[in-house]
């Protein structure tokens, strides 16, 4: 209950926030607004990325040469997004421990160590526009926190 008191005010000053699943299209599109812009770097945290136009924008991305690093806890096969990706040049791919009981809940994407964009939901395209939610987008410095998480994971490749 305290982590949601001290995150609620936060919400409040964001630069964006959206309502999932009602404001879905609108938060993909400022995310996918926001990607395209990105010149360095961009460090994603999901469960799950299968929609076309995010993957389809990191892509562009990748041959832009900007470094993607991808956090994630699902390696199998079927999330032919996140294994494709991980193949790219560019792409740097982590995975948390799979015999972990716990697993990763939600989105943290951080652009260029100035945007900050934090989803309850993952990037899963039927998740995001189907699932009760919320997104925020807001201008942060935010490396650090990957740079802790990064710690905490495996590399993959």
């Amino acid at each position: 209950m305290l982590r949601l008191f001290l995150f609620f005010p936060l919400l409040l000053l964001s630069q964006e926030l959206f309502i999932l699943p009602q404001e879905s299209e609108y938060a993909l599109y400022s995310l996918k607004k926001k990607l395209s812009k990105a010149n360095k770097e961009v460090y994603l945290f999901t469960p799950s990325l299968n929609d076309y136009l995010l993957v389809n924008t990191l892509k562009k991305l990748n041959k832009e040469k900007v470094t993607i690093t991808l956090i994630s806890s699902n390696t199998n096969k079927q999330n032919s997004a996140i294994s494709a990706l991980s193949l790219l040049e560019n792409v740097h791919f982590y995975t948390l421990l799979e015999n972990d009981v716990r697993k990763i809940k939600g989105t943290v994407v951080c652009i260029d160590d100035t945007t900050l964009y934090l989803s309850s939901q993952n990037l899963a395209h039927t998740n995001i526009r189907q699932d009760y939610g919320f997104t925020s987008l807001e201008k942060k410095n935010c490396t650090k926190f990957f740079t802790r998480l990064l710690k905490l994971a495996t590399k993959i490749r």
